[in-house]
């Protein structure tokens, strides 16, 4: 099942085996399925690439400095950034490797 990806409530809760899709590159469109969130108070989830397994970490924001992120992730401090979606009521869906 492919849901589009609606952004957190004030009380986040996403079901386990919920698949969603982001994009990448524009045009090419990748499936993970949410694991765990990192804990109750906070918009943190992990996930797992459907194609390769490969392990994500998904941040719900408003706010996000996408240019910094990549920045730092260049020099290796940063976990690299998979892609940024925009979603409803200004919110932004974060998707990076899970380090």
């Amino acid at each position: 099942m492919t849901e589009v990806c609606t952004p957190p409530t004030s009380h986040p809760y996403i079901e386990d085996n919920l698949t969603v899709v982001y994009t990448i590159d524009s045009y090419k469109q990748v499936e993970f399925q949410y694991q765990s969130q990192q804990s109750n108070d906070r918009k943190v989830y992990f996930a797992t690439r459907r194609d390769s397994g490969d392990p994500l970490c998904i941040k719900f924001t408003q706010g996000y400095g996408e240019k910094a992120h990549r920045a730092v992730a260049a020099l290796g401090i940063a976990p690299k950034l998979r892609a940024v979606e925009g979603l409803p009521m200004k919110w932004l869906m974060v998707i990076m490797e899970d380090i």
